[in-house]
């Protein structure tokens, strides 16, 4: 969160699950709940946390970063080094019978394991679960 003299400027949250794809399993960490207050936009607020955040997860012990957006905020993130997913397909709701998400994927490739993973997320459908963050 940025907070100042007790007002919520900008907040986001870093979630994390495993994500069981292409025969591994991955650790994946993610941004969710990105938010700046209208009065603040344009300001590098919302940048300034990003870019915190993906600090924050970096130094984790994750596989990957993954999250999805808007694909109007696509240059937004990259300019924070999240890597837009042009040709990634998400999956989402029931395993059964899921349906193709409509939000551009994210991500950063981490560890060794999710760095040799690179390739698999760019080119075959990714089944993430019911919904994205």
């Amino acid at each position: 969160m940025l907070v100042e003299q007790d007002i919520l400027i900008s907040h986001t949250e870093v979630v994390w699950k495993y994500l069981d794809y292409g025969g591994e399993t991955y650790k994946a960490y993610g941004l969710t709940g990105v938010f700046t207050y209208p009065a603040f936009r344009g300001q590098g607020f919302g940048k300034q946390i990003v870019e915190r955040c993906t600090a924050y997860i970096d130094a984790r012990d994750a596989d990957i970063g993954i999250f999805h957006c808007t694909p109007n905020l696509k240059e937004f993130y990259a300019a924070c080094g999240w890597i837009p997913m042009e040709k990634a397909v998400t999956l989402i709701g029931s395993r059964n019978s899921p349906q193709v998400s409509n939000e551009l994927m994210m991500m950063r490739f981490l560890s060794e394991k999710g760095k040799i993973g690179r390739p698999s997320f760019e080119g075959n459908p990714f089944y993430f679960g019911e919904e994205t963050w």
